[in-house]
């Protein structure tokens, strides 16, 4: 049982940016099995679901009660209940891994993976995708990622974990999701799309933020993660004096229809 992130799933839930109105528009015109089925009769599974973000906003936005959050580690699906508590969504919740999903065949109208492809050991949860797939599914994997050539203060940012953890994995999101999917040979329409959107920032929640990345958190030692946010804290500072901050992003979106290219 996963618990890479359990440990600080408040703080996840806090900090970690959500995802922008127009990725929620393109996915409900990109991802319904047909052009007459409405997004509220589709069962929706969101796979390495986490805190629920994807999954409680499409269960609230969409008026359905049929998604299901899918996730390895329990203690963030706890932290998803009670924020679906909070907001009086209901969804199901199931501890399971993208590996080796419980459900059974051909039972999912819409998958989406937000945010933790990169976890998963595609030779084996590739397929698992597409075997809960009906035929007529849709994938959607997607992620925010920072636009450092936008920001000085993003360069500097970068160069900060860099001093801090050198060997920290980067990139290659992009040509991995495509690859996997096509390696498969079931997967048909593949698509790329990039949304740009900023985030607004305080102090505090950019240092909430950057301390939530496994190549941080899991990596520093306590005092190594103070001497972090202090350094963090300055160039901040630096940057943007006290005042709120945004910070610009693209949400890398891919769609995929089960079948064959």
């Amino acid at each position: 049982m996963t618990t890479r992130f359990g440990g600080f799933a408040e703080e996840y839930e806090r900090f970690r940016p959500g995802y922008p109105e127009a990725l929620w528009q393109t996915l409900s015109e990109r991802i319904r099995p047909s052009a007459s089925t409405r997004l509220a009769d589709c069962r929706w599974l969101d796979v390495g679901s986490g805190t629920g973000r994807v999954a409680i906003e499409a269960a609230a936005r969409f008026g359905t009660t049929r998604v299901i959050a899918l996730e390895p580690d329990p203690l963030m699906l706890q932290e998803a209940n009670r924020t679906a508590e909070l907001r009086g969504v209901d969804l199901e919740f199931v501890v399971g891994p993208a590996e080796a999903i419980p459900l059974a065949d051909a039972s999912i109208d819409l998958l989406t993976v937000a945010q933790a492809f990169h976890w998963f050991r595609p030779e084996r949860a590739v397929p698992e995708l597409r075997r809960v797939l009906r035929s007529t599914g849709t994938l959607a994997v997607f992620w925010n990622v920072r636009q450092n050539h936008r920001s000085d203060f993003l360069g500097d940012y970068e160069r900060l974990i860099d001093r801090y953890n050198p060997d920290r994995p980067r990139g290659g999101r992009v040509e991995s999701v495509l690859d996997r999917l096509r390696e498969h040979g079931s997967f048909a329409e593949l698509s790329h799309e990039s949304i740009a959107w900023d985030q607004t920032y305080t102090e505090e929640s950019w240092l909430g933020f950057a301390r939530t990345p496994s190549y941080v958190r899991s990596v520093l030692s306590a005092e190594q993660l103070d001497e972090f946010s202090d350094a963090l804290r300055a160039i901040i500072r630096r940057h943007f004096g006290r005042g709120e901050f945004t910070i610009p992003y693209a949400t890398e979106l891919f769609c995929a229809r089960a079948g064959s290219e």
